[in-house]
């Protein structure tokens, strides 16, 4: 267990079957936060998402997903992100499910218009499921599209489509916010 933010936070709740050295990197990425606010290109975000898991064998698995994410733009066209994040909610018919939580890294292009962001992303997913048709965890490819709507000249809402995977593919449909920390000089 560690604390940020005042927070408590579980590796073994977040992160139930990634190896050790993982969840390490999870604490050290954590740690660097603070640090990362101090970059004018950094951000944060979260979002609540309508998901599904569609495993390769058959069935289908309808959730609530909670994503969180923090990125860095190198310019006003690339960035990337790190996403984490899993459901709180499922309902299936088929399939029964324990929990799904997944971890990506993602490259970003970003197409900027005044207060709007049309974004792409492409990267590696790890996903952990547990169903009857999924054993354990899987990697594979992430790719998505956000559109980003800004209110302020750093905040913004988002709606994203993310999917993990391409033979058991997790796939989310969310809105969410966006907070960068300082000004972003392409919008």
């Amino acid at each position: 267990m560690i604390h940020f933010l005042g927070v408590q936070i579980t590796i073994e709740y977040l992160l139930p079957v990634y190896r050790q050295r993982t969840a390490l990197t999870l604490v050290f990425v954590l740690m660097s936060f603070p640090v990362i606010a101090e970059t004018p290109r950094q951000y944060w975000g979260f979002s609540y998402a309508n998901a599904q898991l569609l495993p390769d064998k058959g069935g289908r698995v309808d959730t609530v997903n909670l994503n969180a994410k923090i990125g860095y733009d190198y310019d006003k066209y690339f960035g990337a992100e790190f996403h984490f994040g899993g459901d709180v909610s499922s309902d299936s018919d088929s399939l029964q499910v324990e929990n799904i939580r997944y971890l990506a890294a993602t490259l970003r292009v970003n197409l900027p218009f005044d207060r709007v962001n049309i974004s792409g992303q492409l990267g590696l997913a790890g996903v952990n499921a547990e169903t009857e048709n999924i054993n354990g965890s899987y990697t594979s490819i992430a790719f998505g599209a956000g559109l980003e709507l800004y209110g302020t000249e750093t905040s913004a809402l988002t709606l994203e489509y993310m999917q993990y995977g391409l033979d058991d593919v997790y796939q989310t449909l969310g809105i969410g916010f966006l907070h960068h920390f300082s000004r972003p000089r392409f919008r």
